[in-house]
């Protein structure tokens, strides 16, 4: 959901009317965040399932990557907006986040073949 709404948002450019574009970047976003919302609480839970032992030390590792991609983010946008204009940074990122979506759904499936 994150992955598809990313790219659609980097679409609304192409939008004419106001009040059009304004309804559609609330629609979008607001899709987007609970998708993001869903696969923060996930990861959260998987994690705390998956290291029991050491939940506080994953969470923190987590965390830290979390706020390193936050810092590092915007340069990577803003140099992505600088080679393609207002659609590269949406659509790379779109891109990315499915195809992590699709791998993850792959090892997970092989995961659960494997381990029952």
């Amino acid at each position: 959901t994150t992955g598809c709404t990313c790219i659609l948002f980097g679409q609304l450019v192409f939008i004419d009317g106001t009040t059009t574009f304004l309804t559609l970047s609330f629609l979008v976003r607001s899709i987007e965040a609970l998708g993001c919302a869903g696969c923060n609480t996930a990861s959260f839970s998987i994690v705390a399932q998956e290291f029991p032992d050491s939940v506080g030390t994953v969470m923190a590792t987590l965390e830290t990557c979390f706020g390193i991609g936050l810092i590092i983010g915007p340069t990577i946008g803003g140099a992505l907006y600088e080679v393609g204009g207002y659609v590269t940074p949406f659509a790379t990122l779109g891109s990315c986040l499915v195809i992590c979506s699709l791998c993850a759904a792959a090892v997970e499936r092989t995961r659960h073949i494997i381990f029952g």
